[in-house]
Parts: structure tokens; sequence; C-alpha cells
């Protein structure tokens, strides 16, 4: 052992002159202390070997440790000390001066908390050298109000803390906390410091409502920061609807060039939900629609239309609508939700599906009239006829006799009705003729010969059907007659079964209607 307890004296300081300061440079001093065995010595041999692990750690640079000793009762260090406390503070701050530690252990501003040593935590978050802004408001947060409230040094201290803790963060661009830290001193020199790094540093969005407070904490600087900001803000971030309302709020005085440029930059980038609001300038709002005239065209022309706008933009905004419709109809514009008038004037370089749905919507007799034609040329009797019909043309014509020719002999191929307008009698004539001249021992097409004398309610016509069909099948005409109630028609058949035959018509009759032959 390095300690013989038969050798020890009871008194006198100097039995083991520089055991503490061996125990240091051993490394086992903290154990030393730990372990209770600075106990085992008389006590004016305990204060003299901590004074030697004292003046050790401090010549080392380990002044950690002596705060936690003296401050902390570690090793019960502070009770062996009998020295002069001022100077010892004093020693402290040499050593954290001379050794600067990275690490900080907050366990010992805790303890000088605790011990009421206000003024070492301040020379410590004050003078100790390459202090992150972290570590001087750990240290500075511990430091209590009365440190502070002194007469004659608390305001002077309370300006260097949050003056050292301002520009430590402004260093690491934290324009919050250095705003915070030169408000809580009324530093309008370092408020407008913190603004003007800011301004002259890379654009970005920031905390808008932040620098608006910043540029309002100086009343004679207010709407010259406000315009600064204004311009400054990076505005790809998503930033415009904040900006413009920070200009909605202060209405800062543009020259002619500024309120140019603002009012070039919110058409740029704000969203059609900032636009779209009451209140909002109308020039604005035509400038914003004309930048969107092809981005966001159905916005772009609402608001022009609102704001009884012509010209090219609204044309462009009016193409886009309809191009982008055509991709997906649930985005853009059909051509019967714009200006009749627009629609017009964008006619001519629209593809022929629009164009049509355009002549449609202008009820332009003429163009409907022609597309009619082309469609005739392409082979789309239906669309043709329609055209017509809906052009207003002639039910007579010599135009509309052919277009009916062409569906009718196309309908007739399906063995079904052409889809003709209920009031086109013409049309009606000129299909029963065409199916009458073909229905020979065709029964199908008899049918529908019938069909369309019937809903003619034309009784001529509608017996010499009758007569086609039931020469063609009896059998096929007594459904179509029972199908559409027809007395004569299926008395008709019946008749023709039964000469055939030889039956007694009567009890033909009463077996159909108990069995209801189907074909």
């Amino acid at each position: 052992m390095l300690i013989n307890m038969s050798e020890r004296r009871s008194s006198g300081v100097d039995i083991m002159p520089g055991l503490g300061a061996a125990l240091t440079q051993l490394g086992i001093e903290d154990k030393f202390l730990q372990n209770g065995a600075l106990a085992q010595f008389p006590l004016a041999q305990r204060g003299a070997i901590a004074q030697e692990i004292i003046d050790e750690k401090l010549r080392t640079g380990d002044w950690q440790t002596v705060i936690r000793m003296i401050y902390g009762g570690f090793g019960k260090a502070d009770a062996l000390y009998d020295g002069d406390h001022a100077a010892l503070r004093d020693r402290i701050m040499e050593s954290a001066l001379a050794h600067p530690q990275s690490f900080l252990e907050a366990s010992n501003f805790d303890a000088l908390a605790h011990r009421g040593q206000n003024e070492l935590l301040y020379r410590l978050a004050t003078e100790l050298p390459d202090l992150t802004y972290t570590d001087i408001h750990d240290i500075s947060s511990r430091i209590t109000e009365e440190f502070y409230a002194d007469e004659q040094h608390g305001t002077e201290r309370s300006h260097t803390i949050h003056t050292l803790l301002a520009r430590k963060a402004l260093d690491n661009g934290n324009y919050r906390d250095a705003f915070t830290n030169f408000a809580i001193i009324h530093d309008l020199d370092g408020i407008s410091l913190v603004f003007d790094t800011w301004i002259k540093g890379s654009r970005s969005s920031g905390d808008i409502s932040l620098l608006e407070h910043i540029a309002k904490a100086d009343p004679a600087h207010t709407e010259e920061r406000i315009k600064q900001l204004i311009f400054r803000v990076d505005l790809s971030y998503g930033s415009a609807s904040s900006v413009f309302q920070l200009y909605q709020r202060h209405k800062p005085q543009f020259t002619q060039d500024e309120q140019k440029r603002f009012m070039d930059m919110m058409a740029k980038n704000l969203s059609y939900y900032d636009i779209d609001k009451q209140g909002v300038d109308p020039d604005l709002q035509l400038r914003w629609a004309k930048e969107h005239a092809r981005s966001d065209p159905k916005a772009a022309y609402q608001i022009m239309k609102q704001l009884n706008h012509r010209g090219k933009k609204i044309i462009d905004a009016v193409n886009a609508a309809i191009a982008l419709h055509v991709k997906d109809p649930r985005g853009g514009m059909h051509v019967f939700e714009i200006d009749p008038d627009l629609c017009r004037a964008v006619y001519d370089g629209q593809p022929e599906s629009i164009q049509i749905d355009i002549a449609r919507h202008l009820k332009d007799s003429t163009l409907l009239r022609k597309h009619s034609f082309t469609k005739l040329e392409q082979g789309d009797y239906y669309m043709a006829y329609r055209l017509w019909i809906e052009s207003g043309g002639s039910m007579s014509s010599d135009e509309l006799h052919v277009i009916r020719a062409k569906l009718i002999t196309e309908s007739m191929g399906r063995h079904s009705r052409p889809p003709l307008e209920r009031n086109d009698i013409p049309g009606h004539i000129q299909a029963y003729d065409a199916f009458m001249e073909v229905a020979q021992g065709k029964p199908s097409l008899a049918e529908e010969a019938y069909k369309i004398a019937l809903n003619m309610n034309d009784d001529e016509r509608m017996q010499r059907a009758r007569d086609m069909l039931v020469a063609s099948s009896p059998t096929w005409a007594l459904n179509t007659f029972r199908e559409k109630h027809d007395t004569k028609g299926a008395q008709m058949a019946l008749n023709k079964v039964a000469a055939d035959t030889g039956a007694d018509p009567g009890k033909l009759m009463e077996l159909v209607e108990l069995y209801a032959v189907k074909h």
C-alpha cells in the first residue's frame, strides 16, 4: 500500500507531503475520494491532501472535477477546503481558460447554481473560448434573476450574455434565437444586424412570420424592411401566399416599378386558391389569369370572363382548356362551358370532333350542314343525319334524302329500323318504302316495315305491311301482331294458317290464346 497506517502521526500537515499530488498524477485520486479513504487521515492532513488534489487538477486542466469537488460535494472536499474561495474561483477560471474542454458536464453547472455561484457561471459563459450557442445557453440559464437585478452591474451583465447568445445564434444562421436575445435587451442595432444578415444572405423562404416580427421591431424602419422582405423571399418554396398576406397586412408604398415587380411576382407564383378571394385586386387577378392561361386554363378563363376581358390570353386559355378536356374529360372545359363567341374564335384550329361540338354549341346551321356532308363522305350516316336535323335543314331536301337512303340501307343490313326523328315523316315513308321493297319472304324486314307504319299511324301502309308479313310467315306475323295488340292482324295470320291447313280459325285462336305461340 502507498500508506502505512502505523506510521501516521496524529498531528501536522506535512506527515506525507505530496500525497494528493501523487494520487492525482497516478490518476487514482477520484477513486481515493469516492472510496472514503480520505476519512482515514487526521483532519488536518485531510485538508492538505484535498488541497494538493485540487492544485494538481487545476494545474493539469481538470477544472470541471474541481467544481464537482468544491461545489458538488464530491469526496467531501468542500468540507475540508478552508482556503480563499474567491481566489479559488479565479484559479478555476485560469485553468479553464488554459485548458478549454469540448465536453461540459451539465451537472457541474447545476452544482454551481445550487451553491449560488452566479458569478462563476457568468464568467464561464462569457470568458470560455469556442463555446457553442447551446453551451452558453446551458450555462447562463442557470444564473438566477437577482444576478441581473444588481443595480450597479445587472444591466451590463444581461446585455453581455444576450449579446453573446445572439451573435452565436446569428453565426449559425439561427435568426429566431438571435432576434429573441437582442429583443430581450432592446438592442435595435442588434435586431437590424439580424435582419440585414438575412437580407444579404442566400434567398430563402425563411420563417416569414419571424422576419415580419423582426421588421416591425423598429417602427422607424418597418416599411422599408417589409419591402425588402417581400422582394427577398424565395417564392419557389411555396411562400408566395405568405408574402401576399404580408403585403395585404402592411400595404407598403411601392414605387411604380416596385408595384409592377410585385404584381408580376405574385401573378407568377400565387395559386388559384389565393387569387380567387374577395378583396383581391382585380388587376392582380387579371395578371394571374394571363400568366396561367395555359397552365391552369379553366381558372384563368373564369377570371378573365368575370372581368370581361377579351384578348389573346383568353383565347389561349380556351384552346388549352379544350385540349385538356380532350385528354382527360375530368380536366379543362367542354366547349358547352365556354362563351359561344370565344368558341367561334377558336373554331378553325380545332379537331373535327371539337368543331362539330362548337357548331352545335353555336347552333350554326351552315357549319352543321357542312359537317353533315363530311360525315356522309366518311360513312358515318347516323351522325350525318343528326347534324342535318340539328341544322334545321328541310326534311324534304334532296340532300337529306341521300343521307337517309344511306342510313336506311345500313339499318336494313342489321334488320333494324333506322334511328329517325319522330317528326321526320318523309324519312319514315322513305324507310317504309325501302323495307317493303325487299321484304318479300323476309319476315324480319316485313316486321320493321309494319312497325314503321304503326308508329306513323298510317292505316293504308300498315295494311300493306300486314299482308307482306303474313305472306312471308304467318307464325311470325301472329306473334308480332299479338305483341302489338293488333287484333285485325292476328286474325289475318290465323286465317292464313287455317286456309293452308284446313283447321278451324276459331279453334286456332282459342289455342293460340291458351299457349301463346312464340317464334
